[in-house]
């Protein structure tokens, strides 16, 4: 699963469960490993139950993503592996599909570029 350095906490924004952020609890420097987040705590095309379906149809990148969250909210609903994650997404969102390419940078090396 995923792990946080004892110097790193999570935290709501204390008026619901929207909001969560990773904090740091004492002095960090530029390069410190803070979290480690597996590739399977991460919902993308490749974990989701429409995986086969998306590799079928050669869908990726923002696109294979959308699929995927619509397939896992609307498809699979309470049986979804992501249903409790999915109930604190709101029902629309900015996805990368819609980002500039400065913003997109943040995702290089990720399973999300390309």
């Amino acid at each position: 699963g995923i792990s946080l350095q004892a110097c790193c906490e999570l935290r709501s924004d204390g008026n619901s469960l929207d909001s969560i952020g990773v904090f740091a609890t004492c002095d960090i420097d530029r390069g410190d490993l803070l979290a480690i987040i597996p590739k399977t705590a991460v919902l993308s095309a490749v974990n989701t139950e429409a995986a086969d379906i998306l590799d079928r149809s050669n869908l990726g990148g923002g696109l294979a993503l959308i699929f995927a969250i619509m397939y896992e909210r609307h498809v699979m609903g309470s049986k979804s592996r992501w249903f409790g994650y999915l109930r604190t997404v709101p029902e629309r969102e900015y996805v990368p599909i819609f980002w500039s390419p400065a913003e997109l940078q943040r995702f290089r090396g990720t399973g999300l570029e390309g």
